[in-house]
């Protein structure tokens, strides 16, 4: 979730603010999505030789490395066609998109009237799995008559299924540098949570 950085001074202002996420949130809903303590998940990382960062680095039991990318504008999403390929010692074996629901056109599945289905851009790869976001906003309206907006964004539970591209594990090394960085990671973020904390120490026990 984020709070928008500016108080409104109306419900009508605060429901035309734009969408505003924060790139935490995402990463942890798809993470959580993708069983994060049943699956090793890295998030921002580059893996060995690649130039090319990984948002989420998923690797499963059999230690398949799955690859997903969130794209949040067309137009980063088209750039997204000019990338390096990776290498083939990180090449992953399944790769998503995370993508707003908002981004492209949605049409009535013919088979079922009560549900909508996506228009797939036809220069999105055949093989790249989709994972579709929504939005929940909250608005909150304070004392002053104010109101404070935070966005939410929330898995849809409509995923385009990624084709498997090879059936390669992932390199012990490979995997151990993701354990590192993921450790990396983890205690960088320790340190600016609890930077601010005091400790107090007691000098005559």
């Amino acid at each position: 979730m984020i709070t928008h950085p500016r108080i409104t001074i109306s419900r009508a202002d605060a429901d035309a603010l734009p969408i505003s996420w924060n790139e935490g949130t995402v990463l942890a809903r798809l993470a959580n999505a993708f069983d994060y303590w049943h699956n090793l998940c890295v998030p921002n990382v580059y893996l060995g030789a690649s130039r090319r960062e990984m948002d989420l680095a998923v690797v499963t039991p059999a230690r398949r490395l799955w690859c997903i990318e969130v794209k949040l504008s067309l137009a980063d999403w088209k750039r997204d066609l000019a990338k390096p390929d990776y290498p083939p010692s990180v090449r992953p074996t399944r790769f998503y998109y995370a993508a707003p629901a908002a981004l492209v056109k949605w049409t009535d599945d013919p088979a079922n009237h009560y549900r909508n289905c996506p228009i797939i851009p036809d220069w999105i790869p055949s093989h790249a799995g989709i994972i579709w976001f929504t939005n929940e906003r909250v608005v909150t309206t304070l004392e002053n008559g104010h109101c404070q907006v935070i966005d939410f964004p929330q898995l849809t539970g409509r995923i385009r299924p990624a084709k498997s591209l090879h059936r390669q594990p992932i390199s012990e090394r490979h995997y151990q540098e993701l354990l590192h960085k993921l450790g990396n990671q983890y205690w960088r973020h320790c340190a600016e949570q609890d930077s601010p904390t005091p400790l107090h120490i007691e000098l005559n026990p």
